[in-house]
């Protein structure tokens, strides 16, 4: 049982490791997932955007990234998850071809983020 003391708010956290590229955002989240995300991805959880205000993602605070979920968790831990080199391989190049960047430029991000229900 997970006991909290003091302040409690409608908030959780949850931890992240995406593959993925920075983007610009369009400044609301719905746009962005309109233009950026496919909306089986998604829904499966494979692909997750991410934003600077949210989480502690390194980017700025008119971008956004968008990936490919590796593994996630919430505020206990993270999930078990295990991927193979080549999937990192294919998994970057096909986010580089999908949205027109060097492969050099698909990152590893870890952190967390906030999860507000």
């Amino acid at each position: 049982m997970k006991i909290r003391c003091g302040f409690v708010s409608n908030s959780s956290t949850s931890s992240f490791v995406v593959l993925g590229v920075v983007l610009k955002s369009h400044g609301e989240i719905d746009k962005d997932y309109e233009e950026y995300v496919d909306q089986k991805e998604y829904e499966s959880g494979e692909c997750i955007l991410l934003y600077p205000s949210s989480s502690d993602v390194p980017v700025k605070p008119d971008e956004c990234v968008v990936g490919y979920k590796v593994s996630g968790g919430d505020d206990i831990g993270i999930n078990s998850n295990a991927i193979g080199f080549n999937d990192i391989i294919e998994i970057s190049e096909k986010l580089a071809k999908r949205f027109n960047v060097e492969k050099e430029k698909v990152v590893l991000y870890t952190g967390t983020r906030l999860d507000w229900f």
